[in-house]
């Protein structure tokens, strides 16, 4: 091809060729990568994380404060109501990884939006205090199929190499969520009342993971032909690396009791929350700008 070029011009246009070719490749490379379908498992992971810890991890220390103000039943049985909830998504959360071989992804957040979605009318229509534990034992079966283990259960079929980034990404809905429904729930309480607003963000939430879950959480890397990190797909008989996301139930109860169901955070937001009037705008300013840091430290 450069045989009728001088010798000087040879060198130059073979060192062109070459790097036309490394630059084609990166950007076939680069677009593979965008096509890849583990990135739109990240985006819906992240939506349900919004949606997972802006109802289950803050919301009930809103409803505290509006059951004890609308009901007038002591604060002791709200709390231990909410303790309930928190116990029922420990639970839930520490054998999901388990539920999601033994039924699929799609179907075990299917159920859990449902269950989140009966938890939240019922803390909004309650009329004797019994019933808040029902409300409880729902939204936290719900909440723990939206943790942090259902995360992490979603998203590490698709990546190995790029799971960090992957996990982190997906996390930061949790941050998200409380930066969105912390001043929502407030607001949304004060103007359309406690019973409406459950119920809309409890139809919102169910619709768009159910969504969701049809859509995205029902394909796995073999059904799309796809390997971890969009790579060839295994070998038959090669087993998972070390790396595996099923690695272990002690992993999944020890993510989900201390950085979620367990409400280590929520002490300080169930006595930092209140109705609009008593200091709340303030303070979700400030939950705000502590969500936004830790998103950017991720």
């Amino acid at each position: 091809m450069f045989r009728c070029a001088p010798k000087h011009w040879r060198w130059r246009l073979r060192k062109l060729w070459r790097s036309n070719s490394r630059e084609r490749l990166l950007k076939s490379n680069a677009g593979e990568q965008r096509s890849f379908y583990g990135w739109r498992v990240v985006q819906a992971a992240f939506v349900m994380a919004v949606f997972g810890w802006g109802l289950g991890f803050y919301g009930p220390p809103v409803f505290l404060a509006v059951i004890n103000e609308t009901r007038g039943w002591p604060l002791a049985l709200i709390s231990a109501a909410i303790s309930v909830h928190f116990a029922a998504g420990s639970i839930t959360g520490g054998n999901l990884p388990a539920l999601h071989r033994r039924y699929g992804a799609a179907r075990v957040t299917q159920a859990g939006a449902c269950a989140m979605a009966a938890g939240m009318i019922t803390w909004g229509t309650a009329q004797e205090s019994w019933q808040l534990f029902i409300a409880g034992f729902l939204s936290g079966a719900g909440w723990g199929t939206m943790s942090a283990a259902a995360l992490n259960s979603i998203v590490s079929p698709w990546f190995d190499r790029g799971r960090p980034m992957a996990l982190g990404m997906a996390y930061n809905g949790g941050s998200a969520g409380g930066i969105i429904f912390s001043p929502l729930w407030v607001a949304a309480i004060y103007g359309l009342g406690f019973t409406l607003t459950a119920s809309l963000i409890a139809v919102v939430m169910l619709v768009t993971l159910w969504l969701l879950a049809r859509q995205v959480f029902s394909r796995t890397p073999a059904m799309m032909g796809s390997g971890p990190d969009g790579d060839s797909p295994p070998a038959p008989g090669i087993g998972p690396g070390l790396s595996d996301h099923r690695g272990g139930r002690h992993h999944e109860w020890s993510r989900c009791g201390f950085e979620d169901c367990s409400g280590r955070r929520s002490g300080a937001d169930l006595h930092g929350s209140d109705l609009p009037g008593s200091g709340a705008g303030q303070r979700s300013r400030f939950g705000d700008q502590r969500h936004a840091s830790m998103i950017q430290g991720r």
